[in-house]
């Protein structure tokens, strides 16, 4: 017999592969204690889509948080962003003006502190929440009801301190061995932080990967998009440094995101999880297909049955502009209409959720924050198959919800305590 679907959100373990709960935390002091829903209903880098009191009314058990560093070529290419350094000083100094590794250690910290502020001031209705930095720490904290966060980042210029600079010529020379080994050691620290995953792209070439284009539609008014569209090259891919990082992830067990990679990136990197047999800790945490809307950010059929085979996972990202071949202000219909052709071309294990909520992204106006996740799981149990009986058995949607991201997360993540 099925369950109401609001028992079954309740029911289910409910996981975002992908939201930026750190980079709200750093940008300001009560991030992630104070929903700001102005203009809630556009794209602004300055909304707060997930906060601990939604993530309370959303029932979110846990959340894949990403930090993202502001890279510098942005400065360049969107100039609005330089009003942060006179409006938002104490943002400027601590996220813009350090060396990207060192930005992203304050992101970690900030996340921290405001969990840390959160716990000792919820009410006692609300659940705890846990910054948890491994297995372990992943499986008691959902044992006790807490909101579980897990520490990630996004873009591996991330990696890049003192010696490796914020500049990039891309690909970079073999010849590196003083930023190679940098970027490892770093790499190492965090993974020792308990940084889970690593999203190895993000808008520009860093010393590891090229990214696909970086500006939305959306956001062309207020960005110089054609210079950076005349700099961009779709063909560039992995680089020899990348390729070393890569691998020691694989040593590690630190979780691989090709999310924003290049199609060639993404063939290389699959190349070497066959090499090394490490197709388990390969992710795409939130992405669309290329069946559905045609950009090389998304992911073809083969690439889906790709890692449906070789155990990866896929997260569909709440962006129309990834997930519709057109624009829309409505799209819980393409976030269904994605998980079905995950489903049919893949099958229902590998397929999972990356809001990119607080990402600087537009997410759909029919569900603009984590409060809104059960209509997600009200539409799945609403959807109807051929014989005119449920299309999706209470099973599948709580893989969908986060069954399938909790079993990705337990085999692949190599910090276990």
């Amino acid at each position: 017999m099925s369950t109401d679907w609001k028992t079954l959100h309740q029911r289910a373990t409910v996981i975002d592969l992908h939201a930026h709960m750190a980079l709200k935390a750093a940008l300001f002091h009560d991030g992630l204690l104070r929903h700001r829903r102005i203009l809630s209903t556009i794209s602004w880098p300055f909304h707060v889509r997930m906060t601990f009191d939604l993530l309370n009314l959303g029932q979110v058990d846990a959340v894949m948080s990403a930090t993202y560093t502001l890279e510098e070529p942005l400065l360049r290419h969107a100039p609005l962003l330089h009003l942060l350094r006179v409006f938002m000083p104490r943002t400027w100094r601590h996220n813009v003006t350090p060396d990207y590794f060192s930005g992203t250690l304050y992101q970690l910290d900030a996340l921290e502190k405001q969990t840390t502020i959160y716990n000792d001031n919820r009410s006692s209705a609300q659940r705890p929440a846990r910054v948890v930095k491994s297995v372990a720490q992943l499986n008691a904290a959902l044992n006790d009801g807490a909101i579980a966060v897990v520490h990630t980042v996004e873009g591996a210029h991330s990696l890049q301190g003192e010696q490796s600079g914020k500049t990039v010529a891309f690909p970079p020379s073999a010849d590196a061995p003083a930023v190679a080994a940098e970027l490892l050691r770093n790499l190492e620290i965090l993974f020792e932080r308990g940084v889970a995953s690593l999203t190895l792209a993000h808008f520009y070439p860093n010393w590891i990967v090229a990214p696909c284009f970086q500006f939305p539609e959306a956001a062309f008014p207020l960005t110089r998009w054609r210079k950076a569209l005349a700099e961009h090259d779709w063909t560039l891919g992995l680089s020899r440094i990348g390729e070393q990082v890569v691998q020691r992830m694989f040593e590690l067990g630190m979780l691989v995101d090709l999310t924003h990679c290049t199609p060639a990136a993404r063939v290389r990197i699959y190349e070497l999880a066959d090499q090394h047999n490490a197709g388990h800790l390969l992710l795409a945490t939130h992405v669309g297909v290329t069946a559905i809307n045609p950009s090389p950010y998304n992911l073809a059929d083969w690439e889906v049955r790709w890692l449906a085979d070789h155990g990866g996972l896929i997260g569909v990202i709440f962006m129309n502009y990834w997930l519709a071949p057109q624009a829309k202000k409505l799209g819980l219909d393409f976030i269904v209409r994605t998980i079905a052709h995950l489903i049919d071309v893949g099958g229902a294990d590998h397929v999972a959720i990356g809001t990119d909520f607080d990402g600087m992204t537009d997410p759909p106006d029919d569900l603009i924050d984590s409060g809104q996740w059960p209509r997600l799981t009200q539409r799945l149990v609403a959807e109807r198959g051929h014989d005119l009986g449920r299309k999706y058995s209470d099973d599948t949607i709580e893989k969908i919800l986060g069954g399938n991201a909790l079993r990705f997360l337990r085999s692949g993540w190599g910090k276990r305590t």
